[in-house]
């Protein structure tokens, strides 16, 4: 029964015109599952790969032009990537984390160290983890990547708690859920004490201080040369120790929101902690008074927690291996 024009397109191949690829003295080609050659030289994936090194002793199919063709699962999208990590050329950059997964299991299936090497650190990447960080934990975990596990595991932090409901929760056992939430817990508890930590509070009197003589000396200077912006914000009382402010709403306010958000999502350069400053920012800038000086002071105290809180989170365990 002669093949139908389902069965032709289906079997039709292509061959690839990427460079190297397409080397004349090439002496193997490579089929993708999609049906794409690449004209590759042995003895490059030889040195790459022991998987390939041993697989070109054992007879192949003939193809195009006499060459011997090995057909692999991959599809073309994965497999030009793994090629080029074989040849002397610029490595091909990992886009998301599903290619990243496919490059892991690629690096384990055919012995090939330097692709598991590039998976491994492009996996905890913003680019690869962050759209997804329980998929990627997920990956870390199948590959026995702690480390990375670890890394990704601070993408989580911009949640107030594990997505439960995430279809990734059921790839994870019990144990590595109860210690992920452990973790969480942990950083929240790290970046409350930082907040409420005597160097934080002796910041903010410090902050409070230069603040007040510079508002004082302004608005002095200013009214006895016949002009002048007094500081019109609403006042708050704020106390730490023997020292008492009427420190300026605004700015106690940024300092309430942050406390607040790190004690639930303890990313320090979240988008919420940066969203909280640029309201900080507007609300400063209402101040003719208040402006200039104001919005250094949001900078430095914001500064400085960041740095703490970092510091602090880094110091959490989590360890998640069963």
């Amino acid at each position: 029964m002669p093949p139908t024009a389902a069965t032709a397109a289906a079997t039709t191949t292509t061959t690839t015109k990427t460079f190297p690829f397409t080397d004349s003295r090439a002496d193997v080609i490579i089929r993708s599952s999609d049906n794409v050659d690449y004209r590759v030289h042995k003895y490059m994936l030889s040195f790459s790969s022991t998987c390939f090194s041993d697989m070109f002793q054992l007879p192949q199919a003939q193809g195009q032009n006499d060459l011997p063709v090995v057909p692999v699962t991959e599809d073309s999208a994965v497999l030009e990537k793994l090629l080029l990590f074989c040849y002397p050329c610029d490595r091909p950059q990992l886009e998301t984390l599903d290619e990243t997964i496919k490059f892991l299991e690629a690096g384990r299936k055919y012995g090939m160290d330097n692709i598991k090497d590039a998976a491994r650190a492009a996996l905890p990447s913003v680019r690869i983890a962050s759209p997804n960080p329980l998929a990627a934990i997920v990956a870390a975990l199948k590959y026995e990547m702690d480390a990375e596990a670890k890394e990704i595991a601070r993408y989580l932090l911009e949640k107030d708690s594990i997505p439960l409901t995430a279809p990734e929760i059921d790839d994870m056992s019990a144990s590595e859920l109860a210690a992920l939430m452990r973790y969480h817990a942990a950083c929240c508890d790290a970046a409350s004490r930082v907040v409420s930590d005597p160097s934080t509070q002796e910041l903010t009197c410090a902050l409070f201080n230069s603040f007040a003589r510079s508002n004082t000396l302004s608005t002095a200077s200013s009214l006895a040369a016949g002009g002048g912006h007094p500081c019109t914000c609403h006042k708050r009382q704020w106390a730490y120790g023997r020292q008492a402010f009427d420190a300026p709403r605004w700015w106690l306010e940024f300092a309430d929101e942050v406390a607040w958000i790190l004690g639930k999502m303890p990313a320090p350069h979240g988008t919420q902690i940066k969203n909280a400053f640029h309201m900080g920012l507007y609300k400063a800038r209402s101040c003719a008074s208040c402006s200039s000086k104001g919005c250094r002071s949001l900078a430095q105290f914001l500064a400085f927690i960041q740095e703490e809180v970092e510091r602090a989170i880094s110091e959490v365990p989590l360890n998640i291996s069963d």
